[in-house]
């Protein structure tokens, strides 16, 4: 029995809609999809849970307020430090944190202030951007896992036409590879919509280093001060690190 057959369909819903696809309910066509069909599935499951927790996540982390690091500065600047804290602890946006961070080591070494505030910036990304990879790695291996089972499929529909005897009528030639083309077709059904909601979530976290390069770069003039001159450079952020595909 395929786990399809226990899922009651909706009522109300006209019979071609909710049961049958080119003639077949899905748990038909996933029986005929073969062995293959399952890690699909699994893939599906996986890239699905990825998506809706990384959403929940960058939901609650925008881009960062663009007054934040403004405020904070203006209030540095003034000598009110203890305001520039209060402007930082005052927002839930976690580059809040590194900003405050950077407040903290004002009196060090820049070279000491720049790395740490590196570190820190390194390691929010890094939060972001977990579990990007597993889902990049499903939009590639589900169109391979599609395209594996249309091969075998196609080699094993051969075979069965190879062992009989008599002629062969195109019908059945047909069908054989009517059902081997169902793997490549849910493969693509899997990746596509998993490559797309990867980029999506990478460059939400490419804006998101983009906005802290320029929130660390404005509060650094204010901690270094006019007397720097043009040779200060604030520190850098690391880039969000984009899979190559």
């Amino acid at each position: 029995m395929s786990i399809f057959s226990t899922i009651s369909p909706p009522t109300g819903l006209p019979l071609a809609l909710h049961e049958m696809i080119w003639g077949h309910s899905p748990s038909d066509l996933f029986q005929m999809g073969g062995p293959v069909m399952w890690p699909l599935l699994a893939c599906s499951v996986l890239a699905i849970a990825i998506i809706l927790e990384r959403a929940l996540v960058f939901l609650r982390v925008r881009t960062v307020p663009k007054r934040l690091a403004e405020n904070a500065a203006a209030a540095y600047a003034g000598g009110q430090v203890a305001e520039a804290r209060a402007v930082l602890r005052g927002s839930r946006h976690p580059v809040a944190r590194v900003l405050e961070r950077q407040i903290d080591l004002a009196g060090t070494d820049r070279t000491l202030r720049a790395e740490s505030v590196r570190r820190d910036g390194g390691e929010l990304l890094e939060r972001l951007e977990a579990r990007l990879s597993p889902l990049l790695l499903v939009s590639q291996i589900a169109p391979l896992l599609g395209l594996l089972g249309t091969v075998s499929g196609l080699v094993g529909s051969f075979w069965k036409l190879e062992q009989i005897n008599g002629p062969v009528e195109p019908s059945d030639l047909a069908a054989g590879i009517w059902a081997a083309l169902l793997t490549t077709v849910f493969g693509l059904i899997v990746a596509i919509p998993a490559s797309a909601a990867w980029h999506l979530l990478q460059d939400r976290a490419d804006a998101v280093a983009r906005h802290m390069g320029f929130a660390v770069t404005r509060l650094e003039e204010a901690l270094v001060g006019p007397s720097a001159g043009p040779a200060a450079s604030p520190p850098a952020i690391p880039a969000a690190s984009a899979a190559e595909e």
